[in-house]
């Protein structure tokens, strides 16, 4: 394949996210409706050594990355797999009721995440990371005259394949390509 240079996302088309159950291994993949928003910021630990009176040597080492996305509405598919809670459903249409109820004292599920940015060539970039947890449960604010939209914030762990450990995985394409599960595995 030829090298075809940087794309440059503008559209951030999707994020996708699957509960993480252990190394390589993924729930069912959902997708968040009307994506708004997607941040992956790599942190590190750094430090630095001083010869003669002058900056002689740097030490820069990765340690996990911040993550932040959001979405339209509330949606609880997408809580069950970030907040490890369950849902109940009763009655029929046009009257279903969904319930959530958001326990305390119970430690967050591991889940994987990628989010798809359409590029002004025609292709795309793909942004996962393969263990994230939520560092608290999403906040909503109800307003008038404006959408409510759920708001994460994570963190990404390492997950180690072979002797290699990782966070997560950037991927661009020269043509368009669908999010799907094997986004969150090491290939």
């Amino acid at each position: 394949m030829p090298n075809f240079g940087g794309e440059r996302p503008a559209i951030l088309s999707s994020i996708m996210i699957a509960r993480y159950t252990s190394p390589g291994v993924y729930g069912t993949p959902i997708l968040m409706g009307d994506s708004m928003r997607m941040l992956v910021d790599a942190q590190a630990d750094t430090d630095e050594m001083k010869s003669d009176g002058y900056l002689a040597h740097g030490l820069t080492v990765v340690t996990h990355a911040m993550v932040e996305f959001s979405g339209g509405g509330i949606e609880f598919d997408i809580l069950t797999v970030l907040n490890g809670e369950t849902t109940a459903s009763s009655g029929s249409t046009p009257n279903i009721e969904e319930t959530m109820i958001q326990s305390v004292g119970l430690d967050l599920p591991y889940f994987g995440v990628v989010g798809r940015a359409l590029g002004e060539d025609g292709g795309d970039i793909h942004l996962g990371m393969y263990r994230c947890k939520l560092d608290k449960p999403a906040a909503y604010e109800l307003r008038q005259n404006e959408f409510v939209l759920s708001e994460f914030t994570a963190k990404a762990f390492r997950e180690v394949f072979g002797a290699v450990n990782k966070i997560g995985r950037y991927r661009q394409h020269e043509t368009v390509t669908a999010v799907e599960l094997t986004n969150f595995l090491s290939v």
